[in-house]
């Protein structure tokens, strides 16, 4: 191949299905920039690769197609060439299926037609077409020494492996036949809606030119930065293994994901099943146990108070002191606890400090037998000349 065609064909965007729609008429599948960063990423020399899905409809007739393209290169600039055991390992790594890394005739005979195609300074193209029930693939390597358009000056040399695949995924008859959206002969839709057209110049002076179909491109996946950086002349660095085994553990994953948006955005939602889970928290005996614990604790306490009420510090002191001096109606065999306490206000009297009681009596200390009850008051004086087996407790004087 010259030279003189190398910069075209390096230039060009790879993975641009052309679709034929009769014996007369074929429109290329473009990518638009605003969309689509194949448009640059396709062309010149990196490691990338695309995935879409797009649609081909003619009347009642759409076609869903998921198209993988993907690209390694090794560029190497002018005067320095690529390495002959850098050409033979890039060969080895995309057309050997040997995990041994042994090289096999094959693999041995295409590196050596690179490399001798490298030193005469020339440029080498090569590839085949397979078609498998459904799907069509395009397996090719180009090695193009890249010259000056206009002195024909050598800029760099560039290898690149180039793999396409066209899958057909779903063939179906619509309700009705797709409409032009202005007089010109195709359709251009992005994601479900038609948004620029495309006119061939002469659609209108051929012989039974006419509305030709729609073109959908639905969804689109590019990866970049995964697979290796094609701008240097090494084979470890132009296709990085690691990038290279997570894009093959992935592939279906994505490929799935892609055709699911595709029948979303295409309006056919009934061919997408989503799985939806829920978080439900398990209750084991454990926890049931475990929240069980403190109620019965406290049910038990409150049956083993009202049980025991005279056992004035097992409740509370200030409710003993409130009963045990009739401050109020309570009795000293009610002690329990103090559900409304009273107001007890404390008074400063000749340098002693003296408590009242809400209805204004002072409580004094008092002892069996030990105070003369007229320093009481009416019903502590009472209380003190009960029977001997009444005990009032004993409180120091303020």
């Amino acid at each position: 191949m010259s030279n003189n065609e190398s910069f075209e064909i390096f230039s060009q965007p790879l993975g641009q299905p052309v679709i034929w729609w009769d014996d007369n008429y074929d429109d290329k599948l473009k990518s638009s920039r605003n969309d689509n960063l194949w448009n640059s990423l396709g062309t010149g020399g990196d490691s990338a690769a695309m995935k879409q899905v797009f649609t081909v409809t003619k009347g009642r007739r759409r076609h869903t197609f998921l198209e993988t393209a993907l690209k390694i290169s090794m560029v190497s600039m002018f005067p320095t060439p690529i390495g002959d055991a850098e050409i033979l390992e890039m060969v080895r790594r995309t057309f050997s299926d040997d995990a041994a890394d042994n090289i096999q005739p094959a693999t041995q005979k295409l590196a050596d037609v690179i490399i001798a195609a490298q030193a005469n300074h020339s440029s080498f193209s090569g590839g085949t077409f397979l078609r498998q029930d459904s799907s069509v693939s395009t397996v090719s390597i180009e090695l193009l020494n890249v010259t000056n358009s206009f002195d024909q000056w050598p800029l760099y040399v560039a290898l690149r492996v180039i793999t396409t695949n066209i899958t057909l995924i779903l063939s179906e008859t619509l309700p009705n036949p797709v409409t032009p959206l202005s007089p010109c002969p195709l359709n251009i839709a992005i994601g479900g809606r038609v948004r620029p057209t495309m006119c061939h110049p002469t659609a209108a002076q051929k012989p039974g030119a006419g509305f030709r179909g729609q073109l959908d491109t639905s969804t689109v996946l590019i990866l970049s930065d995964v697979l290796g950086d094609g701008s240097t002349a090494d084979t470890a660095t132009a296709l990085n293994e690691t990038g290279l085994l997570w894009y093959q553990n992935h592939t279906e994953h994505i490929d799935q994901a892609l055709a699911s948006r595709g029948f979303i955005l295409g309006g056919d939602h009934g061919r997408v099943l989503v799985d939806v889970q829920h978080t439900v928290p398990e209750l084991s005996y454990l926890q049931l146990l475990l929240s069980l614990i403190p109620t019965l604790v406290a049910f038990v306490s409150i049956i083993l108070i009202r049980r025991d009420k005279r056992g004035y510090f097992q409740s509370s002191f200030f409710a003993a002191v409130h009963a045990t001096t009739h401050l109020d109606e309570t009795q000293c065999d009610k002690v329990g606890y103090s559900h409304v306490p009273p107001e007890i206000r404390s008074d400063v009297v000749d340098g002693h400090v003296l408590l009242r009681a809400p209805n204004g009596d002072v409580l004094r200390t008092i002892a069996l037998g030990g105070m003369d009850s007229s320093t009481l008051t009416e019903k502590d004086a009472a209380f003190v000349n009960q029977d001997s087996y009444h005990t009032v407790p004993t409180m120091e004087d303020p």
